[in-house]
Parts: structure tokens; sequence; C-alpha cells
């Protein structure tokens, strides 16, 4: 593998984001690596998610936990 980078990345600044944003999402796209940062970034969200759902069920009586138990989110609890 080359390590070598023909392109010239876009820097980020205060007042760039969206232009950069686009930039970085075709850059990456070219080089078949922005599905991998998505998938990256939703198996993080899903962990967080799961956290915070094991969280609310230990913050919750019998009656309370039996209304929930069903839920696979913690934005459904």
């Amino acid at each position: 593998m080359n390590n070598s980078f023909p392109f010239v990345v876009p820097k980020l600044t205060k007042e760039n984001y969206g232009h950069w944003c686009l930039r970085m999402k075709a850059l990456l796209g070219s080089q078949e690596v922005w599905e991998i940062n998505q998938m990256k970034a939703l198996e993080k969200v899903r962990k967080q998610d799961q956290l915070a759902l094991s969280i609310i069920d230990m913050g919750l009586d019998e009656a309370m936990f039996e209304k929930v138990a069903s839920a696979t989110r913690a934005k459904d609890a």
C-alpha cells in the first residue's frame, strides 16, 4: 500500500464547517472509507444507547421496570 496521499485534505476552520463537511464526505467516499466511518459511528451510538438503557433500568423499581422492559432503545424507556 502506498503511504502517500495524492489529495489536498481540506482544513477545518471556525467558519467553514458546512463546506468542509461536504468536501470531506466526497473525499472519504471517493476512497471508499465513508461507509466505514458511518458504520463505526453507528456502532458507537448503539453501544451508548444500550448503556443508557441499562442505567435507566437500574433506576426503576419492579413495577416501573415491567412497563419499560420491552424497550430496546433508551428513548423508548
